[in-house]
């Protein structure tokens, strides 16, 4: 008998999911002509809040003896997000799964990965060892904010780049029309810290650009920095700014109003993994004259550019829901990315060949904007 994946969609993600499963039955179930009785497909689970808030999960199909993968993101509200994920991977534990594989394109807290102040959680840790004693046996996840996060866990973790899939987008949309000859005068990638620069440095690599990198600093625990010093030619030259995600905007804004204005930039875009825009992020981003685009993946939940975006955010006690216009942000899909992964993981083939094999970021996949059909 053949063995049997199973997908699970959590409650955030599910533009993802949906875009993995649809990618998996129209290439990788017509492949599988070495195993011909193995199949992919979508196991059907109920999930719902209880009067007394709590959650409840069930699982409507049955996953005994199945290559278990829950695409669970960390959209808001997280906390949610996160009781969900566990109380999932507990169900499937309960249910005999043979493997339970855990995808969390978007790692919660990431950003708390290390004591940077007296008295504070190394909350990154405490989310691993919540999700190893649940139950999972694997992690695949994507840009993590700082990758000594794997050593957190005990289990395998598969820790996924979106850098090629990023540079082919940026190369096709906004670089392929210049001069070759003079794209490396007339752009510039830029790490927004020192820590960055390893990945910004790994992204112009891939469009043969030059590297700036700046140096910053932030006062306090909010969203805003100052830009202290600049390494690198940007003057009179488009830039490119390279990160792991965006929250608020806030940093990133302040940071391409300094370089427009004290250091000559002409126009800047920025190019991250997770678009959080928490608060009121997709508003911001909107509103910021100097910047002129935004490329994000569709490991969270983002609307295609140029549709109504919801943005969710905490007053008080309350989650607070508000449409907003996508003016800037472009979704550069990695389903296929993803997709690719889970065939490599079911199979026991090596996961760093999926970008070779599957000619990742090279190829017409989903690019989401206002009136491109996904299909």
């Amino acid at each position: 008998m053949g063995r049997e994946v199973k997908l699970l969609l959590g409650s955030s993600g599910r533009q993802l999911g949906t875009r993995i499963v649809a990618y998996l039955d129209r290439n990788l179930n017509k492949q599988l002509t070495l195993l011909d009785e193995d199949t992919y497909a979508r196991a059907n689970m109920e999930v719902r809040r209880f009067s007394n808030d709590n959650i409840f999960v069930r699982l409507i199909d049955s996953v005994r003896e199945a290559d278990v993968f829950i695409l669970q993101s960390s959209g808001t509200p997280v906390n949610d997000r996160l009781v969900e994920l566990l109380i999932t991977i507990d169900a499937c534990r309960r249910s005999s799964a043979g493997c339970i594989n855990v995808i969390l394109p978007y790692f919660p807290y990431s950003r708390s990965d290390k004591v940077d102040q007296p008295r504070v959680a190394i909350t990154a840790r405490l989310v691993a060892d919540l999700i190893q004693t649940a139950g999972a046996d694997r992690v695949i996840t994507m840009d993590l904010h700082a990758d000594q996060i794997q050593g957190f866990f005990s289990i395998a973790v598969d820790h996924l780049k979106a850098t090629t899939p990023l540079a082919s987008y940026v190369e096709e949309h906004f670089i392929q029309e210049s001069d070759p000859l003079k794209r490396r005068q007339q752009w510039v990638v830029i790490a927004p810290d020192a820590g960055a620069a390893k990945r910004a440095q790994d992204f112009a690599r891939r469009l043969d650009l030059d590297l700036a990198v700046l140096l910053k600093q932030r006062p306090g625990n909010d969203d805003i920095s100052e830009v202290l010093h600049v390494m690198g030619d940007v003057r009179g030259r488009n830039c490119l700014i390279f990160d792991d995600e965006i929250d608020t905007g806030g940093t990133l804004v302040n940071c391409i109003n300094t370089l427009v204005k004290e250091h000559g930039v002409q126009e800047a875009y920025a190019v991250v993994t997770h678009g959080v825009f928490s608060g009121q992020g997709m508003r911001t981003v909107n509103e910021a004259v100097n910047l002129k685009g935004v490329v994000v993946t569709d490991t969270l939940d983002v609307a295609p550019i140029g549709t109504m975006h919801t943005m969710r955010y905490r007053q008080g006690e309350r989650i607070i829901e508000e449409e907003v216009l996508n003016q800037k942000v472009h979704v550069c899909s990695v389903a296929d990315l993803f997709a690719a992964t889970i065939r490599a993981v079911h199979l026991g083939e090596s996961v760093s060949k999926v970008y070779e094999e599957w000619n990742i970021g090279h190829q017409k996949a989903y690019t989401l904007d206002a009136g491109v059909d996904e299909g």
